[in-house]
């Protein structure tokens, strides 16, 4: 109690404060008996009280503690932002830990403003902070993967996208490049709500705060689904072409300006009993014909 580094209160079933430990009394500018006897709920500000008051009700079916964000309220009349968990003592009364996380909260703004700003580009734009946990998702996110911004904020950023690598190793050493010179750009397959694999070109940039410590990452995916498919079928397209020019049942060939062959089909090849290397590039089509023909 006396050496945590955060706020620790132990208060009554109705929220009556009756101890609090050093921490507690440096983070509201308070002396170890000011808040003996006072409410709780006189520490934070009056737009969350409501949700608090509720908390006493709820604690005790909570094996470990029930935890929300709220704004607190210091002795000089400051706010800050603060992690509540409120818990059940054995027996009777509650204990309370808070913590300060303003400094949390405005690297999450940080990295929500730098991606709202690109609201409106046509490629998907993700920030997440260090734990990988979401905190910005733009419109075009939701449109290439199916989730929308409400039910990915605060979840993993690998849980959503379960991307793909080409192997483990790959992956960490992706990962490690990444935080080594804090940007990174490659294609990856991801996948979208409904289970589909999506190809994206992904440029990924480590953000630091002022002090030059990492608070967080920003993605840009570009969907290339649409486009790799479409040079899947080409190929295919080009190889079914190939194909038949190849064994159709009559001989074909091309020639350069000069009458120099530089394509032959395997049907004329049997033909005239030459390997493709001999004709390729060596003969002219002249040298196929009888002298009568020429």
């Amino acid at each position: 109690l006396h050496n945590s580094p955060d706020a620790i209160l132990l208060v009554d079933a109705d929220l009556t404060i009756q101890q609090t430990n050093p921490s507690f009394q440096t983070l509201f500018g308070t002396g170890w008996d000011e808040d003996l006897g006072q409410s709780l709920l006189t520490l934070f500000h009056p737009d969350d009280v409501h949700t608090i008051s509720h908390l006493p009700q709820i604690a005790p079916a909570q094996q470990n503690g029930n935890q929300l964000e709220v704004r607190a309220s210091r002795k000089d009349g400051t706010t800050f932002d603060a992690e509540l968990t409120i818990g059940a003592i054995k027996g009777d009364g509650l204990i309370c830990i808070i913590r300060d996380i303003t400094e949390r909260k405005a690297q999450e703004r940080q990295l929500r403003y730098h991606a709202s700003i690109q609201e409106s580009v046509s490629d998907a734009v993700i920030a997440a902070d260090m734990d990988f946990r979401i905190q910005s998702w733009n419109r075009t996110a939701e449109l290439i993967y199916g989730w929308r911004a409400t039910e990915t904020i605060g979840q993993s950023v690998h849980e959503i996208l379960q991307t793909t690598y080409a192997s483990e190793d790959d992956g960490e050493r992706i990962l490690r490049d990444f935080f080594e010179r804090g940007a990174w750009q490659g294609e990856v397959i991801q996948h979208h709500r409904d289970g589909r694999l999506i190809y994206i070109q992904a440029s990924v940039n480590l953000f630091k705060d002022e002090m030059g410590r990492p608070i967080g990452l920003v993605s840009v995916n570009r969907d290339m689904t649409e486009r790799k498919r479409a040079a899947e079928a080409l190929q295919k397209s080009t190889a079914e072409i190939h194909d038949l020019y190849n064994h159709a049942p009559c001989g074909y060939h091309s020639i350069d300006q000069d009458g120099l062959i530089v394509q032959i089909n395997d049907t004329e090849l049997h033909w005239l009993g030459y390997t493709r290397a001999e004709v390729i590039g060596r003969l002219k089509v002249t040298a196929l014909l009888t002298p009568e023909s020429v």
